[in-house]
């Protein structure tokens, strides 16, 4: 579930006008992110749910069959004095 998905119900129930006051961001803007005509930038996704009393983790997910490199995983990172083996 996206942060949309979770702060509709709550911006739904304070009403759209008392969250873009609480919050500061533009009534038309967040109208237009609910509607799925504009994106959101996640700084703003944090300002109106920590407006609405709530603060936001996140929580990174490794992709399902995603394979890549991932960088290090144990250890300490090489330094630039290192030798390659």
């Amino acid at each position: 579930m996206d942060m949309k998905e979770q702060l509709r119900p709550l911006i739904d129930d304070l009403g759209q006008s008392e969250v873009a006051r609480r919050s500061g961001v533009a009534q038309p803007w967040l109208s237009a992110w609910l509607g799925g005509r504009r994106d959101m930038p996640i700084e703003r996704q944090v300002q109106i749910a920590e407006a609405l009393g709530f603060e936001v983790r996140v929580r990174l997910i490794r992709k399902r069959g995603g394979g890549g490199d991932g960088g290090p995983r144990h250890g300490r990172q090489k330094s630039d004095g290192d030798r390659e083996s």
